[in-house]
């Protein structure tokens, strides 16, 4: 009999800050920013903070995109897994509780947890590895020696065909499968799953949960709220 599955993202959904962010982040504290990408970085980061524009999250990420592709024309990998290293132990247990329990109490029942996730596949294989998931997907960028050659490769960029693979790989049900994620990345996942879960949801993620009349889970200070779609209403349960 196939195993039944349980599908995390990872950032923002299990860990309350963006791996991806806090490896960057970590690698300018080396000083291997250039100032004029370090300063463009930090404003857009203020700006998000500050609330100042609708999209101001998304520009941030674009930002560090590109820094992240500047970053690997002169970082070492053996400074990058440094990064990574130090990065996890930061933030490896500042986790959502909702997330946490989810995943050790399906474990419990047998699923077969599978971690997908933009951020580095050093950093998602660590995480798996603390929090007991069977299988990790992240973006992996080819490195030759201590030198990254420039090219990625990222599963994640479709995680429903992603996680299609997995299944079939590793044959497992989606009978009673769980999906949950915070943003419309992850949504053709959880379209597959007989449980998704928007958690945390970004605006888009929210948009496309309603419509599809998904369960919603909040995670707010120390308060967890669930909203469920009960006639075309959403209705706190």
């Amino acid at each position: 009999m196939n195993k039944p599955f349980a599908a995390f993202d990872i950032d923002g959904t299990l860990i309350r800050w963006q791996l991806f962010h806090a490896i960057v982040k970590k690698l300018t504290d080396y000083k291997t920013l250039s100032p004029s990408e370090y300063n463009q970085m930090e404003e857009l980061f203020d700006k998000w903070k500050s609330r100042s524009a609708p999209d101001a999250f998304h520009q941030y990420e674009n930002a560090l995109l590109a820094t992240w592709s500047a970053i690997l024309q002169h970082v070492p990998y053996s400074a990058y897994v440094e990064a990574v290293d130090e990065s996890f132990n930061e933030h490896k247990d500042y986790v959502y509780r909702y997330t946490r329990d989810l995943i050790a109490n399906l474990k419990q029942q047998g699923y077969f947890l599978i971690a997908i996730s933009g951020s580095q596949q050093e950093a998602i294989d660590k995480v798996a590895e603390y929090y007991d998931f069977d299988v990790a997907i992240g973006s992996q960028w080819a490195v030759k020696g201590d030198i990254f050659t420039g090219e990625r490769f990222s599963p994640v960029d479709d995680k429903g065909t992603t996680l299609c693979d997995l299944a079939s790989e590793h044959k497992l049900s989606f009978e009673g499968s769980w999906a949950v994620g915070d943003s419309a990345s992850d949504s053709k996942m959880m379209e597959l799953a007989e449980n998704p879960v928007a958690f945390n949801p970004d605006q888009s993620l929210l948009k496309i949960a309603t419509e599809q009349g998904w369960p919603i889970v909040v995670e707010r200070k120390n308060v967890i709220y669930r909203l469920e779609d009960q006639g075309g209403n959403y209705k706190l349960i």
